[in-house]
């Protein structure tokens, strides 16, 4: 036994021009389509209506399912529709009532027959959207495993990269030779950043550090410098003007004022 309907069909013509011609009363026209709704909605029915193989429905199911207050609105309408005595609809008739109640909307198969008729290609694309829905989630799941790879990548190549500037020997050096000048501020916990900073200075030779050492050195043996300002590596390394000041001898070692002098535009800060 084939399920209910997802679907039926309304021919315009049949309905517009022959059976609102014959059918007059809008609540007999209301009635017949929800049959024809009913009989859909009936697993392997073919247009009957009916609670099982050998049962119909009462009047008042079938107002019930239909959303009528009135049952008197369905019995009228299903005897107008059945029109045993050919009085109403032109002497049409539209259904078929048997001693069980079982109602037919007849001619259903003529009019119906397109739902039956296209069930294999409505089985084969349903099996295409499946296949179809398989092969997206297959290609989803690979990019998806494609995307993280990538990331594993680059999180992998930046800690590479990372790794060979905290472990290069050669910035090893040139923070141990810092920390050698006296009373200078010590470099105890170089940040990355610091450290990326200092060896593309280095690298590109945009920083001289044998010669900052030395001017360095030489503005810590004034006691004045080192009680007003601290030098430190990174306060070089952010100011470039303040690099080329003491490389030109800005701080270079000169008479030490006096107790009561005023210092005044030390350009440190």
């Amino acid at each position: 036994m084939s399920g209910r309907k997802r679907w039926v069909k309304l021919w315009v013509d049949e309905m517009l021009r022959k059976f609102y011609k014959n059918v007059s009363c809008l609540e007999t026209r209301s009635v017949f389509e929800g049959l024809i709704l009913l009989a859909g909605d009936t697993p392997g029915s073919k247009g009957y209506v009916k609670f099982h193989e050998n049962m119909g429905l009462s009047n008042n199911q079938i107002a019930s399912l239909l959303y009528i207050d009135d049952v008197k609105i369905i019995n009228r309408s299903l005897a107008k529709l059945e029109n045993k005595n050919k009085t109403y609809n032109n002497g049409k008739q539209y259904i078929a009532i048997d001693k069980n109640n079982i109602i037919q909307i007849l001619n259903w198969s003529k009019f119906q027959s397109n739902y039956d008729r296209q069930k294999p290609y409505r089985d084969e694309k349903e099996t295409d959207d499946k296949v179809t829905s398989q092969g997206y989630i297959a290609r989803l799941q690979t990019e998806v495993e494609v995307e993280v790879e990538r990331e594993v990548e680059v999180k992998q190549k930046k800690k590479k990269t990372n790794k060979e500037y905290v472990c290069n020997p050669y910035i090893e050096n040139k923070i141990k030779k810092w920390n050698k000048i006296p009373n200078v501020p010590k470099i105890r916990d170089v940040s990355l950043e610091v450290r990326k900073v200092l060896q593309k200075k280095l690298e590109k030779k945009l920083f001289d550090f044998d010669t900052v050492v030395e001017k360095v050195t030489g503005a810590y043996t004034q006691k004045w410098h080192i009680e007003n300002r601290k030098i430190t590596l990174l306060w070089l390394l952010d100011r470039p003007k303040k690099y080329e000041m003491l490389l030109d001898g800005f701080y270079d070692p000169k008479q030490q004022p006096k107790a009561d002098d005023k210092i005044e535009g030390v350009p440190f800060g």
